[in-house]
C-alpha cells in the first residue's frame, strides 16, 4: 500500500516574530516624492489579524494595518521598512495607485454575472483585527466607487456606496448581533450589463479581483459544480481527459473491496451500526456468513468517507427537478462525463442524476425493498485511499425510508425520460412502484424490529416524510388516486399554513404539488402549496435583507455552523427562492436568489469562493482523503461547509480553538467576526469537510441561474 502522502505548504526560514507585529517602532515609512514622509516616520498605531491558512495550521496569514500620521497621496511612491521584524525582505516599495492596487476591503464575485441578472453588486468592508471596526475615515462622503475595464482601465460605471449595516446594528442571523463587527457597504451596479471583464474600484481604497459579465458566467460555475459531483462517483475510474484528478475505480466489489449484506438498517445509525453488525458477522461460522454482493457499486462517495447512504436521494432529486424546470436550456449545457454518456441522447445533467438513481436500483431486492446504501465500519484508516479500503464494508438492509426515497427519484426519472428513452423510463416506473409497495407493506415491522428503540420515533417521522415525497411523484407519474390519497394523508399543508419550521422538510414534495397539472390537483391544496413556497420565499427575502452579506434562510432558527453550509450554500437548507422564481417568473425572487449566492462565490471579507477551483482564492485543503493520500490537488467543484460562528462555542470545534487557533490566531479566535472566521485547514471537519448533498444543493441554485431563459439585457447608463 505504501506510506500515506500528506503534502503541506512549503516552509523555509525562521518563524515570524509575531510578538513584535503591533509595535509602531518596528516600522518606518518614507517617500522620495511625498514631503510629509521625506524623513522616515513611524506609524501612529499598528493593528494585526492573523489566522492559519494551510493544511494543519502550520502556516498563517498575517495582515498588518498601519495608522499613519498623514494620508498617502495618489501616484506617490513609498517605502515601508520592517527594521524591527525578521521578515524575508527588509522593506517593500509601494506606489499609491488605488486603481491598480488590490484591496482586501473590496469584495466581488468570482463567478460574475449574466448581463440580464437583475442583481450585480460587490461589498466594501474591512475589520482590522486588534484594531476592530473601520469606517474608511478620510474618504469623502458619500463613498464613491467605479467599475473599470480590466483591459483598458477605462471607467464604465460610477456609483455611490450604500451602507448596508453599521458595526453595531443587529442582523437577521440567529442571536441578532452584528456578525461583521465593522460597517459594510454595497457597491451596486445592477443596471450595468455590457459583457466584459472588470474590477470594482473605490478611489482611495483599491480594487477588487476581476469579475466578468458574460452570458455563460453561471453556466461555467454550474459546470464546475457538476464536475465536483462527477468526481465523487464510486466504482469507476476518474481522470484525464475528463478531469485532472486521477483515481482508479474505487470501492468496486471483486476488484478492491467486498461488500457484505448486514442485518441492520440505515435507520439505526451509520458506521457505528455497521461496526456492530460486523461484530455479529465475525461470530458466525464462515459457512453461515452472507455472501458478498457483487452488484453493490456506484453512487457517490461522501466527503472524506466512502459511504453511499440513502440520504443522498433526498437531494439528488434536485438534479431531476432542474431537468424538468429547464429541459431545453439544460440540454445545451455540456458537462464533464464519460465518453459514452457525453455522446448519448440524454442531457448531461440527466446522465448525472441517473447515476445516483441507478446505484439504489442496483441494490433493490427482488421483492421491491431498497437497501439503505453502503457504509464502512469506521472512518477510513490513516493513509488508506478509497481504493485501498481494508475495513469491513456493509450493505444496509432494506428500509421503508430508503425505499420511498428511491421510489420518488425513480418515478421522477421515469417522467423525465418519457420520450427520451421509453424502455428505461418503464424500468424506473416499475422499480418505483415495487419499492413503494414494499415500503407500505413493511414499514411497521421494520421499524418495530429496530434494535435501538430510542430511534423509532425518528424513523417514523422520516418514513412519513419519504412517503409524502414518493406519493406526490408517483401520483404525477401515474395519476392513480391511491398515491394522491397518501400524499394528502401525510402532507403538513393541511395542518400548517405558514412558512418555515418543520414544514420545510416537505419542501420538495410541496413544490412538486404546486406544479401539479390542474387536471390532477385539488385546487385548494395546490393553492396552499403555492402559497407555502411563496410565503417561505418572502421569509427568505426578509432574512436576506436583514444581514450585511445577503445570506438567505427560510428558517431563522438554523444554527450558524459549517455543517449545514450556512455561509456557502445559497439558502442553506432550503431552495424556496429559485423555486418561487420558477413558479412565478418574478424577478424579485430571482434577485434574492442571486443575492443568496454572493457570499459563497467571493463577496465576503475573505474574498474567497468556497468551492475548490473557483476564483483566485479558493479552498485548497478540503477534507478529501483521496487527494491528500495520493499527493494530488483536491478535485475542483467541491463546495465545503465553510465557517461557523466562533462565538457560538460549538462543542465539535472547541478542540480547534484550544489546540490550533490559540497559537495561530490574533485576536482570540472566538472573538472573530463570523463572516471572517473560516480557516483553510483540513483537520477541522465542520469548516473544511462537505457532503455530496451540499454539492447537490449548490449545483441546483447555480443551475437555475445558468439555465433560466434569457431576457433582454438591461440598458447600461
Amino acid at each position: 500500500r505504501g506510506p500515506a502522502v500528506w503534502p503541506g505548504p512549503h516552509r523555509s526560514g525562521q518563524a515570524l516574530l509575531v510578538d513584535l507585529l503591533d509595535i509602531p517602532a518596528a516600522y518606518k515609512l518614507s517617500s522620495p516624492d511625498d514631503p510629509v514622509y521625506t524623513s522616515p516616520v513611524e506609524p501612529v498605531a499598528v493593528h494585526v489579524k492573523r489566522k492559519p491558512n494551510a493544511y494543519r495550521g502550520h502556516a498563517t496569514r498575517v495582515t498588518v494595518y498601519l495608522d499613519l500620521p498623514a494620508p498617502l497621496v495618489e501616484g506617490r511612491t513609498y517605502r515601508v521598512g520592517f527594521h524591527g521584524l525578521n521578515t524575508a525582505q527588509a522593506s517593500v516599495d509601494y506606489t499609491h495607485d488605488t486603481q491598480s492596487v488590490r484591496s482586501e476591503a473590496v469584495h466581488a464575485s468570482h463567478v460574475g454575472y449574466r448581463p440580464d441578472d437583475p442583481y450585480k453588486a460587490g461589498k466594501l468592508s474591512v475589520w482590522r483585527g486588534t484594531g476592530g471596526a473601520w469606517d474608511f475615515d478620510g474618504l469623502e462622503r458619500p463613498i464613491r466607487f467605479e467599475l473599470i475595464r480590466e483591459d483598458t482601465g477605462g471607467v464604465v460605471y460610477r456609483g455611490e456606496a450604500a451602507l448596508v449595516k453599521d458595526a453595531e446594528e443587529s442582523e437577521s442571523l440567529p442571536g441578532g448581533r452584528n456578525f461583521a463587527q465593522t460597517p459594510v457597504y454595497a457597491l451596486d451596479f445592477s443596471s450595468f450589463s455590457e459583457p466584459g471583464t472588470y474590477r470594482l474600484h473605490v478611489p482611495g481604497v483599491g480594487t477588487s479581483d476581476p469579475l466578468t459579465i458574460a452570458d455563460d458566467a453561471w453556466a461555467d460555475a454550474y459546470a464546475l459544480s457538476m464536475k465536483g459531483i462527477w468526481q465523487h462517483r464510486s466504482g469507476v475510474p476518474l481522470g484525464p481527459p475528463v478531469v485532472d484528478f486521477d483515481r482508479p475505480a474505487a470501492m468496486k466489489p471483486g476488484l478492491n473491496v467486498e461488500v457484505y449484506p448486514v442485518d441492520v438498517t440505515k435507520l439505526e445509525g451509520e458506521s457505528d451500526a455497521i461496526n456492530a453488525a460486523a461484530g455479529r458477522f465475525a461470530q458466525l461460522d464462515p459457512a453461515d456468513r452472507p455472501k458478498p454482493v457483487p452488484h453493490a457499486w456506484g453512487g457517490y462517495m461522501d466527503a472524506g468517507d466512502w459511504d453511499r447512504r440513502s440520504n443522498h436521494l433526498t437531494h439528488g432529486i434536485l438534479l431531476l427537478e432542474l431537468i424538468e424546470l429547464y429541459p431545453d436550456t439544460l440540454a445545451e449545457l455540456p458537462l464533464a462525463l464519460r465518453e459514452d454518456e457525453a455522446n448519448n441522447r440524454l442531457p448531461d445533467t440527466l446522465d448525472e442524476a441517473l447515476w445516483n438513481v441507478d446505484f439504489f436500483m442496483r441494490i433493490q431486492e427482488p421483492d421491491g425493498g431498497v437497501r439503505g446504501g453502503i457504509e464502512s465500519s469506521a472512518h477510513p484508516r490513516h493513509g488508506e485511499t478509497s481504493w485501498q479500503e481494508s475495513l469491513f464494508v456493509g450493505l444496509f438492509a432494506p428500509d421503508p425510508v430508503t425505499s420511498w426515497l428511491f421510489a420518488a427519484n425513480a418515478a421522477r426519472a421515469a417522467r423525465v425520460l418519457d420520450g427520451l428513452d421509453d424502455d428505461r423510463a418503464k424500468t424506473y416506473r416499475d422499480a418505483a412502484v415495487r419499492a413503494y409497495q414494499w415500503a407500505h407493506a413493511n414499514r411497521d415491522n421494520v421499524i418495530d424490529a429496530m434494535r435501538d428503540a430510542g430511534k423509532r420515533s425518528g424513523a417514523r417521522r422520516a418514513a412519513s416524510q419519504a412517503l409524502n415525497l414518493a406519493a406526490v411523484e408517483l401520483y404525477r407519474l401515474t395519476a392513480e388516486p391511491q398515491y394522491h390519497d397518501d400524499f394528502k394523508a401525510t402532507t403538513e399543508l393541511n395542518t400548517k399554513d405558514g412558512p418555515g419550521g418543520k414544514l420545510l422538510r416537505q419542501e420538495t414534495a410541496i413544490f412538486a404539488y404546486a406544479r401539479m397539472p390542474d387536471a390532477l390537483a385539488e385546487p385548494a391544496l395546490k393553492a396552499k402549496a403555492r402559497r407555502f413556497i411563496l410565503e417561505s420565499a418572502q421569509t427568505a427575502i426578509d432574512f436576506t435583507r436583514g444581514n450585511a452579506f445577503n445570506l438567505a434562510s427560510a428558517d431563522a432558527g438554523i444554527p450558524i455552523m459549517g455543517w449545514v453550509g450556512y455561509f456557502t450554500i445559497p439558502g442553506n437548507l432550503s431552495q424556496v427562492l429559485p423555486r418561487a422564481y420558477a413558479l412565478t417568473g418574478d424577478d424579485r425572487y430571482l434577485d434574492a436568489a442571486l443575492r443568496s449566492t454572493q457570499f459563497g462565490v467571493g463577496v465576503n471579507p475573505d474574498n474567497r469562493a468556497f468551492a475548490t477551483g473557483l476564483g483566485p482564492n479558493p479552498p485548497v485543503w478540503p477534507l478529501h482523503l483521496d487527494s491528500r493520500h495520493s499527493g494530488q490537488p483536491a478535485p475542483v467543484g467541491i463546495t465545503i461547509c465553510g465557517p461557523s460562528d466562533p462565538a457560538a462555542d460549538h462543542a465539535f470545534e472547541r478542540w480547534a480553538h484550544q489546540w490550533v487557533f490559540a497559537d495561530t490566531m490574533t485576536p482570540d479566535s472566538k472573538t472573530w467576526p463570523a463572516y471572517e472566521a473560516y480557516t483553510d485547514i483540513a483537520v477541522l471537519p465542520s469548516y473544511n469537510e462537505y457532503t455530496i448533498n451540499l454539492l447537490f444543493k449548490n449545483a441546483y441554485t447555480w443551475g437555475v441561474l445558468a439555465a433560466r431563459p434569457s431576457r433582454t439585457s438591461r440598458t447600461a447608463p
